[in-house]
């Protein structure tokens, strides 16, 4: 049986739009090029814990594309040490976007599956990107 007609409906997981990644990111989110550190501008600040949490790993995902660090998967407790959110939210946070499938569990921890970017920022971050 030919392979060629199903090949439209697989997916690359490296398969990633580095514009729209870079069109959620920018205005909320830094990465300081020696150390590797993720932080938010005062815009990203501003958010919900949940958008918060997705930008910290859509972040980690722009790490692992320019093969900065060797995994993406984020662990609850890293997130907590680099974003100081409340530790006390991350975890009622992690399981509201599992339930609503932005985020998933690999491995050791979480991260943003490439399908859902352009969800994320059609439906997740489309009030901030226009300022509204």
């Amino acid at each position: 049986m030919p392979k060629e007609p199903f090949e439209k409906i697989f997916t690359d997981q490296k398969a990633v739009d580095p514009k729209e990644l870079t069109a959620i990111l920018e205005l909320f989110v830094r990465i300081n090029s020696e150390t590797l550190e993720i932080f938010f501008t005062d815009e990203g600040y501003k958010l919900t814990v949940p958008q918060r949490i997705i930008l910290f790993l859509l972040a980690k995902k722009v790490l692992k594309i320019a093969d900065k660090i060797e995994k993406e998967e984020t662990a609850p407790k890293e997130i907590f040490d680099v974003t100081k959110i409340k530790k006390g939210s991350i975890d009622p946070a992690v399981k509201q976007l599992r339930e609503k499938g932005w985020i998933i569990h690999l491995g050791t921890g979480y991260l943003v599956p490439n399908y859902q970017i352009s969800k994320l920022r059609r439906e997740f971050f489309k009030k901030e990107e226009n300022g509204t």
